[in-house]
């Protein structure tokens, strides 16, 4: 998914990937770490690669998935990659978030945490 979308950026689409929980991310690294991540700055600013990742930590509530599917590698992602990671934590943010989004050159992550959507029902 992650070289599919790279190579659409590099033809003019700006793709949106959408992992559904942090651990199916794994498999991705290869194409997020040292590809999407470097392109811009292997090219001498050359090539731009807007795709935007939505990257979702999964709720504990009301049913907990278990370890892998409620997995948060934010921390690690922040030190593996060079384009910016966002983490709204209101809904005000995620459309401000979403407003970076659109007009967003360069590859972008996008955090979003299950429990945050779970707050009015808890």
């Amino acid at each position: 998914m992650v070289g599919l979308a790279t190579g659409l950026a590099l033809e003019g689409y700006r793709p949106i990937i959408y992992f559904e929980r942090h651990d199916f991310m794994l498999n991705a690294l290869d194409g997020i770490v040292n590809h999407l991540s470097k392109i811009e700055r292997m090219s001498g600013g050359d090539y731009k690669t807007p795709v935007t990742i939505r990257a979702v930590i999964g709720s504990r509530y009301p049913l907990n998935p278990g370890p892998q599917h409620t997995q948060d590698f934010t921390e690690a992602f922040k030190k593996m990659i060079d384009f910016p990671i966002y983490e709204p934590k209101t809904s005000s943010e995620v459309i401000k978030i979403y407003e970076i989004v659109k007009n967003s050159k360069r590859p972008l992550m996008v955090i979003e945490r299950k429990d945050l959507y779970e707050e009015d029902f808890k």
